[in-house]
């Protein structure tokens, strides 16, 4: 009994020292003072500085835009390239492309090369199918 005591002292000391810790973090990032809780669960509610989270943001979304520009470039050029070889549904796709499942960058792919006539659907008529494939557009004949 007395242990149980003992232990439970001993974890209030802990929190009480992590809960001055986090409020010490808060302060020197400019953060307005968390909110610390206890009903039946211990919650802490931390509120972040609206200055950082707001360039943080920023930077984040700009970042992204370019990375998966340049990603869906290079992802196309694969598409294309695997395409060459024969029809490929987008399971297939993914597979050959070394990705887990169809991922949304693939799908986005996929999408814009349809919009820009670079692939086609196998079953034009039904494309959400799932025995639909894609297919490299055929070269139209624009000589004449």
């Amino acid at each position: 009994m007395f242990a149980s005591v003992g232990f439970c002292l001993f974890m209030m000391r802990c929190e009480a020292s992590r809960i001055k810790r986090k409020r010490d973090e808060a302060r020197d990032q400019g953060c307005a003072e968390p909110r610390f809780e206890v009903t039946g669960f211990f919650t802490g509610t931390f509120f972040p500085n609206p200055e950082v989270r707001a360039s943080a943001d920023a930077a984040s979304k700009t970042g992204s835009r370019a990375q998966s520009g340049a990603q869906s470039g290079a992802q196309s050029a694969e598409v294309l390239s695997l395409l060459a070889q024969g029809p490929l549904s987008a399971a297939e796709l993914a597979s050959r492309l070394a990705l887990g499942s169809k991922t949304g960058a693939l799908k986005r792919t996929l999408k814009e090369l349809l919009a820009t006539g670079s692939i086609q659907y196998v079953l034009p008529d039904k494309p959400t199918s799932r025995l639909q494939k894609y297919r490299l557009a055929a070269p139209t004949n624009r000589s004449r």
